[in-house]
């Protein structure tokens, strides 16, 4: 069965494995690369994520419901929030132009820092100029699949 492609606005995800067969391309207005085992848009060298084979390390940011952030603390997985949208999705960490904690405040929303390693055909990127990557992941993360976590502590 074919999956949807990920619910977004704008710019569309593109397959990380598209990206690895073609190891450069354009698109949206910027230039996307991988060498040396890392992502590279518009130049810049996207922080915490690394290829290692088929597989990606990855760093980045889930925000969600205070709800859902308990849920993740409790049993370290990452689930989607619907059938019609089998995605889990997560933001790139170390962009320096968004602070995590403003999104945080403005949305209401928990979050988790996390790194993790899944393989690359379960990735696909959304890139904008001048925005932090987002990645959305299939079918969302198990525990086994997370290196480390961090969720916010809920007051």
């Amino acid at each position: 069965m074919e999956l949807p492609r990920p619910k977004t606005k704008g710019p569309q995800y593109i397959p990380l494995d598209q990206i690895i067969s073609l190891g450069k391309l354009e698109a949206y207005k910027c230039d996307i690369e991988i060498k040396n085992k890392s992502l590279f848009v518009q130049g810049r060298k996207i922080p915490g994520f690394t290829i290692d084979k088929n597989q990606v390390i990855l760093e980045g940011y889930h925000f969600t419901s205070r709800e859902d952030a308990i849920f993740v603390r409790q049993y370290r997985t990452f689930s989607p929030s619907d059938q019609e949208d089998p995605y889990s999705y997560f933001i790139e960490t170390g962009f320096n132009k968004i602070d995590p904690k403003e999104i945080r405040h403005l949305s209401g929303a928990g979050s988790a820092e996390v790194k993790f390693i899944v393989p690359t055909h379960r990735i696909s990127l959304k890139v904008q100029k001048d925005h932090p990557i987002k990645y959305a992941i299939t079918n969302g993360l198990e525990a086994d699949e997370i290196i480390e976590i961090s969720v916010e502590r809920i007051s």
